[in-house]
C-alpha cells in the first residue's frame, strides 16, 4: 500500500479498536471523536457514520498530519490532503447545520453533573452531601433559565431516594418548582 493508503488504513484500524474495546467493555464508549463534541459542524458526520466516522476523520487528518513532520519530501501533499479532509468535513458540517429546519417547538434540557467521586458516590455516610450537591447545582443552574426537562445522572447515588423519608418530600417538590420533568 502507498503511504496515502496506510493512513486511511491507521484510521480504520483505530475505529475498529474503538468497536472492539466497546464490545470487551460491555458497551462503554471511550472514543477519540468525544473530543470534538464542542465543535458542531465538526461532528456532523455523525449524523451518517455515527462517532465511529468522527474517529476515522480525526484519525484520518491526525494521520496526514504526521505523515507531513515525517517525510520533508511529501510534506506539502501530506498538509493538503489533511486540509482537503478537515475542508470538506467542516464545510459540509456547517452546511448541515444550517439547512436544518428550526422548529419553533423546542424542549430546554438541563442536565446537572456534579463531579463526585466514586468513592463519594459509594458511601452511605455522604449520601445527603451527594444530594445536596444536586439540589444546589440544580437551584443554581435553573435560577433565571427555564427548562422542561431536569436530569440527574442515575449512578450518582447507592441508596434509593424515593425511600428516604427526608429527602423523598424535598425531591419532590423540584418538578413542581420548576414546572419541568424530572428525570433520574
Amino acid at each position: 500500500p502507498t503511504d496515502n493508503q496506510r493512513c486511511f488504513y491507521a484510521a480504520a484500524a483505530w475505529v475498529s479498536a474503538e468497536w472492539m474495546r466497546t464490545l470487551i467493555l460491555q458497551g462503554f464508549y471511550w472514543g477519540i471523536s468525544y473530543s470534538q463534541s464542542f465543535e458542531p459542524a465538526l461532528i456532523q458526520t455523525a449524523a451518517y457514520a455515527g462517532s465511529y466516522g468522527v474517529s476515522f476523520v480525526i484519525v484520518l487528518v491526525n494521520c496526514f498530519l504526521w505523515k507531513a513532520f515525517q517525510n520533508p519530501a511529501g510534506r506539502k501533499v501530506s498538509i493538503l490532503w489533511a486540509l482537503a479532509i478537515f475542508a470538506v468535513v467542516y464545510m459540509a458540517g456547517a452546511m448541515r447545520l444550517n439547512s436544518v429546519s428550526h422548529n419553533k417547538y423546542s424542549t430546554a434540557v438541563c442536565a446537572i453533573q456534579p463531579n463526585i467521586s466514586p468513592e463519594v458516590k459509594q458511601s452511605l455516610d455522604d449520601f445527603a452531601a451527594n444530594i445536596e450537591a444536586h439540589v444546589t447545582l440544580t437551584n443554581k443552574a435553573l435560577a433565571d433559565v427555564k427548562t422542561d426537562i431536569i436530569v440527574w445522572p442515575e449512578t450518582s447515588f447507592t441508596a434509593d431516594s424515593f425511600k428516604d423519608s427526608l429527602w423523598y418530600p424535598r425531591l419532590k417538590k423540584i418538578p413542581a418548582q420548576y414546572n419541568s420533568v424530572f428525570v433520574f
